[in-house]
């Protein structure tokens, strides 16, 4: 299971935070900050916070195959969150070229309309059994 706190959230407050993140953790579950580039943190507190992925803003997704400076933070965030061992994931990927674009940066996960609309939990089953090698198959 995966817990998402928003990355203003999870650096109010630090180190009360980083006690009750390091605690779940510790208990098997992984946690992403998700949002990130949007608020507040420092890199130090990214850094000593036990994340385990980075949920890359759709605000600069969506927008990376038409703004540079989008493309350019993407890029970044990827390559950062490689650097520090957390997996990356795109929001907002609407469309082919984006997730190509992707693919190319090597984020490590896509999710957005393009990907799959909202579903219900009782359809993952089948929507899994349905894609499965989905990704492999685009890689190869």
């Amino acid at each position: 299971m995966i817990l998402e706190l928003t990355e203003t959230g999870a650096m109010r407050e630090a180190v009360q935070m980083m006690d009750v993140l390091t605690r779940l953790r510790l208990r098997g579950f992984k946690l992403s900050i998700d949002d990130f580039g949007t608020g507040y943190s420092s890199l130090v507190q990214l850094q000593k916070m036990p994340f385990s992925e980075l949920k890359i803003d759709r605000s600069f997704v969506m927008q990376m195959m038409n703004n540079n400076g989008c493309k350019v933070i993407v890029e970044i965030v990827v390559d950062l969150a490689r650097k520090l061992g957390l997996k990356s994931v795109a929001e907002g990927v609407e469309g082919e070229a984006t997730l190509s674009s992707l693919v190319e940066i090597g984020c490590d996960m896509a999710q957005g309309f393009y990907v799959s609309r909202p579903i219900a939990a009782g359809c993952v089953p089948e929507f899994v059994r349905v894609h499965e090698g989905t990704r492999e198959r685009a890689a190869a």
